[in-house]
């Protein structure tokens, strides 16, 4: 099965979704049609920041107050992922 590429940028942010899910939550939806592709990278470039924050052990809470200039690194590293994920979808049109 050919996937294009917002099928796989849907389906990965499906994922995420039932990753991020709690146990009362309802299922994502399998139809990888309801899922808007910027949307996707959206969700996406954020869940991939905080997941780079988180393994490289620091806290934006704590920096808000220590090192504010960090929080600029964080925003410039997300819109770098949502660019990187985002520049393909041109290409589909």
């Amino acid at each position: 099965m050919d996937m294009t590429y917002s099928q796989r940028l849907s389906l990965s942010y499906a994922l995420c979704l039932n990753e991020a899910r709690d146990a009362a939550g309802e299922t994502p939806s399998t139809n990888l049609e309801d899922y808007d592709a910027l949307e996707a990278a959206t969700y996406l470039a954020c869940y991939i920041t905080f997941r780079a924050i988180k393994e490289a052990g620091r806290s934006p809470a704590d920096e808000r107050v220590e090192n504010f200039d960090m929080l600029a690194v964080y925003q410039a590293f997300a819109m770098l992922v949502y660019t990187y994920l985002t520049l393909p979808l041109g290409d589909e049109a």
